[in-house]
């Protein structure tokens, strides 16, 4: 596969509004013919170019934030590089060193024919059979640049015969997991676990080019120097931390059998990312895994989250029984439908008040599995509306079809707000789009009507969780009805990432209509895009006095406010009042000195001409579909701990 195709699956974070895309510089890294001379160790040999990630925050649980980061263009770019020299190095690696790991880059990532078959199955359920997009190349739709052993997902891993076999096996299990791990990574372990040995990496950190000494400065570049922990988001993040947690778990096995506690005889580790799962027969044995773990953890700045340790005998994963019981209520509820002699709607809302209860009660029993219950739900019920055959087309009023979408749109939002992560706001708008299709369908607009009124009720009553609901304001657009303006001046006042919500309103509001009737707030977000411009201009004045004037510009370049300074240029409903002080800063900026085959000369001639926007301002429904199809297919690579 075409190598650049990273730049599209890898370094971006999950958690994004449906209209950020790196293609644009993908086509432009693509099509350049100086990117292929550029070396990665032609940068500053320290630092590579630092960069500021663009840090927002999304709910971990209902109390508490997580930080993710969206890598700096000039840090993808830098990451890019790294992978089209090193890829072979970090697979031989991980190959080698991967003992209890159920997920670890294996190889690079091939055209799977079921697997493009299967999304291009689904695009042409939810698109025109003749959409461009159907027939665009293949490898655009592959969701990560590495094929993974031995799971791609951790519930893939609990349905599996391995799992099975454990479970007869072993009585025990030890559950723990690694605290906070991304955020507490150094990045100058990366090295000592590559070498397996820390005084070793001290001696020769700046006297070798190998491949875990440049991905330390990789990583602290992307991370604005930071040595302590790594950027939380991108699925590369995820294959770098595989290299210190592989090394632990080898350290883990070598006490292990010094105590002649033996592997695959008197216990078994299957670790999934930060989660580790010890099977054993013997307490004991398991006394010595924890602690094990807990010292070579600490070697590496890493700890154990004591409150998460748990032990359980055997069956296993009681707290997951929930799966069973869903399927069955789920089941049963289309049976009946099916099988109902005569269908009414006294009856559909009968079914639907038990279905919401029964619901409602596997939550309440399984309160800490809630956003595993939400997902499995939301997917399980967009399988069934594809599949038609298996509901409406078993009904013979027409009504009675309208009036069943019309109650099915009534649980999925219900589901929803027991569980507001991005990765079920991506099912949910998935299943606004499927749903809606029904409308135009039977050319009835109750159904439009309901989802409108329904997505507004997440944006009114839930605007805290604002990030996770900028994707619903997308979706939003395409509908007949206007959001209040009310509703949308709320989320920009009261959320802390400006970027991804000045772009997601402005992107809403881009209509000929909307653009007049919204007045208030494109005044807003072009009097504080003014001002924050101004600011910036009146500190570049001052760094302009020191000795190395470049040094300020550059600063400016690869700082976290790039993105929102280079995207808002290019947008129609910015003010020509508010473009010329952006103009006033671009022209300062472009005085910023290139050098010849480098990364940081290729990203200062993509954002030349403030030209090539990450947001799509002109994002079709046929575009943002596909974009919630390929990221559904992902889903495994938004959740952190």
């Amino acid at each position: 596969m075409n190598k650049k195709f990273f730049l599209l699956t890898d370094t971006l974070p999950y958690e994004l509004p449906l209209i950020y895309s790196n293609k644009l510089l993908f086509e432009f890294i693509n099509n350049s013919s100086e990117w292929e001379s550029v070396d990665i160790l032609s940068s500053n040999e320290k630092t590579k170019d630092p960069s500021e990630p663009y840090n927002f925050f999304i709910f971990k649980n209902d109390n508490s934030k997580r930080m993710i980061g969206l890598v700096h263009p000039l840090g993808q770019l830098h990451m890019q590089k790294f992978i089209e020299k090193y890829d072979t190095d970090l697979i031989d690696f991980m190959n080698m060193q991967s003992i209890y790991s159920l997920r670890y880059p294996t190889a690079i990532n091939s055209l799977s024919i079921n697997k493009i078959d299967k999304i291009k199955k689904e695009l042409s359920s939810m698109l025109d059979e003749d959409s461009e997009i159907i027939n665009n190349d293949h490898e655009e739709f592959l969701d990560s640049y590495f094929q993974k052993k031995k799971f791609i997902r951790i519930t893939d891993f609990y349905k599996s015969h391995l799992f099975k076999k454990l479970e007869i096996k072993y009585s025990l299990l030890l559950k723990m997991d690694i605290s906070n791990c991304f955020y507490n990574i150094y990045s100058h372990s990366i090295d000592w676990a590559y070498l397996g040995d820390k005084y070793l990496a001290k001696s020769y950190r700046d006297k070798n080019k190998r491949f875990s000494s440049q991905i330390d400065k990789l990583m602290q570049s992307i991370n604005f120097g930071e040595t302590n922990g790594i950027v939380v988001g991108p699925e590369f993040s995820r294959c770098v931390a595989e290299i210190v947690l592989s090394r632990i778990d080898n350290m883990v096995y070598t006490r292990l059998k010094e105590q002649k506690i033996i592997y695959k005889n008197d216990y078994e580790i299957v670790r999934y990312m930060d989660d580790i799962f010890a099977f054993g027969n013997s307490e004991k044995t398991l006394e010595f895994i924890i602690k094990a773990y807990q010292e070579c953890c600490l070697e590496y700045k890493l700890s154990i989250n004591e409150k998460k340790v748990s032990l359980e005998k055997r069956p296993f994963l009681r707290k997951h029984s929930w799966v069973i019981k869903l399927k069955k209520v789920l089941k049963t509820y289309f049976e009946q439908i099916k099988n109902a002699k005569n269908l009414n709607r006294g009856l559909l809302e009968y079914i639907n008040i038990n279905l919401i209860d029964e619901i409602r009660c596997i939550i309440m029993d399984y309160e800490d599995q809630k956003h595993s219950i939400v997902s499995f739900l939301l997917a399980y019920l967009e399988r069934k509306i594809r599949n038609t055959t298996m509901i409406l087309d078993s009904m013979d009023n027409e009504k009675n079809k309208i009036y069943l979408i019309n109650k099915i749109i009534d649980v999925v939002h219900y589901c929803l707000i027991f569980s507001i992560t991005s990765s079920n706001v991506i099912k949910y708008s998935k299943l606004t789009y499927l749903l809606s299709r029904y409308s135009e369908k039977f050319k009835d607009q109750s159904v439009d009507d309901l989802l409108f009124k329904k997505a507004l009720e997440l944006l009114k009553y839930h605007s805290e969780y604002a990030i996770e609901l900028l994707n619903i304001i997308i979706i939003l657009k395409r509908f007949n009805k206007d959001i209040p303006q009310e509703i949308l001046f709320e989320i920009l006042t009261k959320n802390e990432s400006t970027y991804f919500t000045y772009s997601t309103i402005l992107f809403y509001i881009n209509t000929e209509q909307r653009k007049y009737s919204y007045s208030k707030i494109r005044n807003y977000i072009n009097k504080n895009i003014t001002t924050f411009i101004k600011e910036i201009h009146e500190d570049l004045e001052v760094g302009l006095q020191s000795k190395d004037k470049n040094r300020p510009r550059k600063d400016i370049l690869s700082s976290s406010n790039f993105y929102l300074i280079h995207d808002l240029y290019s947008h129609p409903l910015i003010t020509s009042k508010t473009k010329n002080e952006i103009k006033i800063l671009k022209k300062e900026l472009n005085k910023v000195q290139r050098k010849n085959q480098t990364v940081f000369k290729v990203f200062l001639d993509y954002i030349e001409g403030f030209d090539k926007p990450f947001m799509n301002w002109d994002a079709t429904d046929d575009q943002l579909i596909a974009t919630l199809i390929r990221k559904d297919a992902r889903i495994d690579s938004s959740f952190y701990k």
